[in-house]
C-alpha cells in the first residue's frame, strides 16, 4: 500500500440469487500465493457439514477479489450467499468459515 504495509488477504462479502459459493482465484495464481485457500476450503468440509462449492475465474474479470490480487499480489475471494437463505444457516456458516479461516491463518507460516 502507500502506507507501505502489506495485504496478504483480502475476503469480500456479497449476497447473490443462487449462492452460497465462493469465488477464487484460478489455479496458476493460486499456486504462486500462501495457499490460504486450498488450506482454508477443506477444513471448512473436514470440520463442519459445509460443502464449499469453489468458483475459479480469471484474473482479468471485474472481480473484487481479483482487484486485490492484480494490485496486491494477495490471496482473495468473493463469499457468495444466498439472498433467500435461511439467516440461521447463515449465520452458522459464517461462524464456521470464520473459525477456520482464522485457524488455517495461524497455521500458516507466511501470516
Amino acid at each position: 500500500t502507500s502506507q507501505g504495509k502489506k495485504i496478504r488477504f483480502a475476503l469480500d462479502f456479497h449476497t447473490s440469487y443462487s449462492g452460497p459459493y465462493l469465488l477464487i482465484l484460478d489455479s496458476i495464481n493460486e499456486a504462486k500465493r500462501n495457499k490460504v485457500i486450498p488450506n482454508w476450503i477443506p477444513r471448512i468440509e473436514n470440520n463442519s457439514t459445509f460443502k464449499v462449492e469453489a468458483r475459479r475465474r480469471a484474473q482479468s474479470l471485474p472481480y473484487c477479489y481479483n482487484y486485490f490480487f492484480n494490485k496486491f499480489g494477495c490471496e482473495a475471494v468473493t463469499y457468495e450467499e444466498g439472498d433467500e437463505v435461511d439467516r440461521d444457516l447463515i449465520i452458522k456458516r459464517a461462524e464456521v468459515y470464520a473459525h477456520e479461516f482464522m485457524a488455517t491463518l495461524n497455521k500458516s507460516n507466511n501470516f
